[in-house]
């Protein structure tokens, strides 16, 4: 908690373009694979304590982060997806979750 405390206060460059860069990898990606959705949703989720992203709150994340996955995407939509087409319904699952967000930095 402390390291969070001294993370905001000083507005951390290196860590405020990461959070950043990974709000806007699930914000506007057309298609994006498990690994690259699951650590950007860790750095949003970190973003969201520092008060920089709103809108969203840290339960929410840890929902995303676990239904994001494939056999969750596949229950969630109720059809028969390829494994073509993950990538491309994890991103538009993912836009759906965080489009009332916002970054505040």
């Amino acid at each position: 908690k402390k390291c969070r405390q001294s993370i905001h206060q000083s507005k951390n460059a290196l860590i405020l373009d990461k959070v950043s860069r990974a709000y806007g990898i699930l914000f506007y990606s057309y298609q994006i694979d498990a690994i690259e959705a699951l650590n950007a949703i860790s750095l949003c989720k970190l973003g969201v304590s520092l008060g920089w992203i709103s809108g969203i709150s840290e339960h929410q994340l840890n929902q995303l982060f676990f239904n994001c996955r494939r056999a969750h995407l596949i229950d969630q939509f109720r059809e028969k997806i390829s494994p073509e087409e993950i990538p491309h319904k994890r991103a538009e699952f993912i836009h759906k979750a965080i489009k009332d967000t916002k970054l505040l930095v």
